[in-house]
C-alpha cells in the first residue's frame, strides 16, 4: 500500500511539475511577444511598421537617438493630441554637438522598400519656438555617411512650412506649402517614393488636404535609400555659430511610417477634406497642385479657384487653399549653410 501510494505521489508530482513548466514556457512566450511589440511598437494595421504614440515609458526605443543633453527629449503632458503624453523635442543654441550637428532628432532604421508613408502631429508654442529668418529642418530623408547634405527635407523658414527637394544636394528646389500657427496642433502625412529618376513622387497632406504633388527625383543616386528623422535640426547653431533665437521647442504625436501598401486613411488621425486622397504610382496625371523639380511653374488641374503669381517674370499658377501658398516654388536658396545634416 506504501509503495502504491508512492507510486501515486510520484506521478501526481511529475505531472504538476509538468504544469508548472508547460506554464513557464507560455509565460516565457508571452513575455517574447510583449518585448518584440514593445520594440517594433505593433499596430492595427498591418501596413504601418511603426507608430510612436508616446504613452509607453520607452519611446522610440527602435530608432537611433540623436542629441546631447538631458532636456533635449523625453515624454510630456504639457500639450497633447491623443491619450496622456506627447513627444518634447529642445534644442538649445549652445548645445554640444550630436552627430556632428545641433540637433535632437530621432533617425529611422534603415529602409528596405523605395515607397514609404509618414506622418506625425506637431504643436509649435509660441513660448519656446519664436520664429526665425535661418530654417530649422523638422524633417529629414538622409542617405547616410558621405552623402552630404539630404536631398530632402521638410523645414520651417520665416514662420512658413517649406519643403526642399531634388535629386542631388546641388539641385534642390524650395516649395512653400503654409505659414506656421502655433499653439495648436497641425497633421501633416508624406506619401514619397524615393528615386533619382522621373518615377519620383512627394505627396504631402496637411491637416487633411493635400497641398503638394511633386514629381521627379527626389536622392541620390549614388546612396542607399534615405532614412527618416523627425525632431530638430538647426545648423547655423554649429560651431558656436548664432542665429535670431535661441531656443526650440517641439511637440509631436501619432508618429507613424507606412509601408508600400498603406493607405492615407492609415496614416491620418482627423481624416481628408478635399477628395483627391492618393496620387496612382503608375499614374502620370493628378488632380491637384503638381509641380516638377524641372519646371519653372506649379500647376493645378482642379475646378478650384486658383490665382497666377509672378515671380522675377516668372508665372506660378498656385491653387489657393486655406492652408497658403500650397506647393509654390521658391525662388533662391534658403538661409543657412547646409552643412552637417
Amino acid at each position: 500500500m506504501n509503495i502504491l501510494m508512492t507510486n501515486l505521489r510520484n506521478i501526481i508530482t511529475a505531472f504538476l511539475l509538468g504544469v508548472v513548466i508547460s506554464a513557464c514556457d507560455v509565460s516565457g512566450l508571452e513575455e517574447s511577444n510583449l518585448e518584440r511589440e514593445e520594440i517594433y511598437k505593433a499596430t492595427s494595421s498591418a501596413n504601418l511598421i511603426f507608430l510612436e504614440n508616446f504613452e509607453e515609458s520607452d519611446p522610440f526605443s527602435f530608432a537611433h537617438l540623436q542629441y546631447s543633453e538631458d532636456y533635449s527629449f523625453g515624454r510630456s503632458q504639457d500639450h497633447v493630441l491623443e491619450g496622456d503624453y506627447s513627444g518634447r523635442f529642445e534644442l538649445r543654441e549652445d548645445d554640444e554637438m550630436a552627430s556632428n550637428g545641433t540637433r535632437s532628432e530621432v533617425l529611422f532604421p534603415e529602409q528596405d522598400h523605395n515607397e514609404r508613408w509618414y506622418s506625425y502631429s506637431l504643436y509649435l508654442p509660441t513660448e519656446g519656438y519664436e520664429f526665425d529668418s535661418n530654417y530649422d529642418i523638422i524633417s529629414q530623408w538622409h542617405q547616410g555617411s558621405g552623402s552630404g547634405s539630404p536631398t530632402t527635407t521638410f523645414r520651417i523658414e520665416d514662420g512658413r512650412f517649406q519643403l526642399e527637394s531634388g535629386d542631388h544636394q546641388d539641385n534642390r528646389e524650395y516649395y512653400d506649402i503654409a505659414a506656421v500657427e502655433r499653439d495648436t496642433w497641425n497633421e501633416f502625412v508624406f506619401h514619397i517614393v524615393h528615386s533619382s529618376g522621373d518615377d519620383g513622387l512627394v505627396e504631402i497632406w496637411m491637416n487633411g488636404e493635400k497641398v503638394l504633388t511633386l514629381y521627379g527625383g527626389n536622392m541620390d543616386k549614388d546612396f542607399d535609400l534615405p532614412r527618416w528623422k523627425v525632431g530638430i535640426y538647426k545648423d547655423d547653431w554649429n560651431y558656436d555659430e548664432t542665429t535670431d533665437t535661441d531656443l526650440r521647442i517641439l511637440y509631436f504625436d501619432n508618429v507613424r511610417m507606412g509601408d508600400e501598401n498603406a493607405t492615407f486613411e492609415e496614416m491620418t488621425s482627423i481624416g481628408a477634406t478635399n477628395s483627391d486622397e492618393t496620387t496612382d504610382t503608375d499614374s502620370t496625371t493628378d488632380s491637384t497642385t503638381t509641380a516638377s523639380p524641372d519646371d519653372s511653374t506649379t500647376t493645378n488641374s482642379t475646378d478650384d479657384d486658383t490665382t497666377t503669381a509672378s515671380t522675377d517674370g516668372e508665372s506660378t499658377s498656385v491653387e489657393v487653399f486655406e492652408a497658403g501658398n500650397s506647393g509654390k516654388k521658391i525662388k533662391g536658396e534658403a538661409k543657412g549653410h547646409e552643412k552637417n545634416k
